[in-house]
This record gives C-alpha cells, structure tokens and sequence, in this order.
C-alpha cells in the first residue's frame, strides 16, 4: 500500500482555458498520459467517515481499480488541500460487488478507517467520471504531477488543474506566471470533486 501526504493546488479554469491549458502543457512537458476514471465513495449509512473528515473511494482507471482512502490533514486556504492518503490495487472484481461486510473484508483498508467505520455496514454513495491528462515536471529539485481534469457530474462539465507537489509555495508562484504568461484565467477551487458531488445529490 501507499501512503503520503498529499498536497495539491486545485485551480479552476473555463473550458476554453482547458483546452488552451492541454496545448501549452503538451508543447512544455511532452505528451500527457490519458486516464478514464471512474468513482464511487462508500460510507456507512450514519455516513462516518464524512463526520470524520475521510473518504473511502474505489476508481476504475483505465481497466485496473484503485482503492483511494483518505483523512484531512489540517486547513488550507482556498485552492490548497492537505490530506493523508492511502491507496492500493485490488481486485478489479470489486467494482461491480456489493458493498457488503464480505466486500469490506476484502479491501486493503487502513487502520483509521477501519477504526471509524467499526461494526457497520457499508454503502454506496455514487459518484462521478473524469477525464485525466496527467503531466510530469521538473522544478528546482521538486517533483510536480499537474493534472489537467474534465469531470462529468451528471449533464455538468468542471475544468481543472491539480498539481501535486511537496513546495505549494514555490509551485503556486510559478505556475501562476505560466497561466498568466499563456493569457488562461483561473481561479482557485475551495471545493474537492467529492464535495461539489455530494452538493450536487443533495448530501
């Protein structure tokens, strides 16, 4: 299993930005990797792990399913998100099981969510897709991992950029000049994917 921290910038952006974004991108960082993702979040039916600040997700991508656990770290400001993140491979089987206590059984859950969901049942709360153009950079010994996003919640389009990165800093001022160097208009986006889903189901 993996575990990290994970500190990502969420900017949002038009969809022409979008577009705008996948030309420079490719033109500076090579051609991205594509990525079709499915999820679905599981909580209890007293809905636990949301009282907790976690979330258990399973994500269909490109043919395999990732299991994505996590737990909010601390505050951030707005378009900055801090979590503690657990993720593992399983068994693509899974995706279309019942989220049953034998389904629970079967996923690699880390100890805190296994603490918070205790002795209860586990359901499926629905979810959305997205399309993933993912890029690597290079920037002063930091690793960045910019993912430029088009997710589909139902008839509505969000465009995104989440970079990944270790100096949200450093990261934040230079891609700040990039977008502004490229004439692409953003804005920071306070909500996680997750939590314009929920809002959007009424949750």
């Amino acid at each position: 299993m993996h575990v990290h921290d994970e500190i990502e910038l969420k900017w949002a952006v038009d969809a022409a930005g979008h577009a705008a974004l996948a030309k420079h991108l490719g033109n500076l960082l090579g051609a991205p990797k594509h990525l079709d993702q499915a999820n679905c979040f599981f909580d209890t039916p007293d809905r636990r792990l949301r009282q907790a600040r976690m979330n258990l997700r399973l994500r269909h991508e490109n043919g395999r399913v990732l299991m994505t656990c996590k737990r909010r770290a601390q505050e951030t400001a707005a378009g900055l998100s801090h979590h503690h993140e657990w993720e593992d491979w399983v068994d693509g089987a899974l995706w279309d099981a019942t989220p049953d206590a034998a389904w629970l059984r079967a996923l690699p859950l880390p100890e805190p969510i296994l603490t918070v969901l205790g002795d209860q049942p586990v359901e499926a709360l629905g979810g959305f897709s997205n399309h993933r153009l993912e890029y690597h950079h290079q920037r002063a010994g930091i690793a960045e991992l910019l993912c430029l996003d088009c997710t589909t919640f139902g008839a509505r389009f969000d465009h995104e950029l989440e970079i990944e990165t270790t100096d949200a800093p450093g990261t934040a001022a230079f891609w700040r000049a990039q977008l502004a160097d490229w004439k692409i208009a953003w804005h920071p986006q306070s909500l996680t994917k997750f939590a314009r889903f929920l809002r959007l189901v009424g949750g």
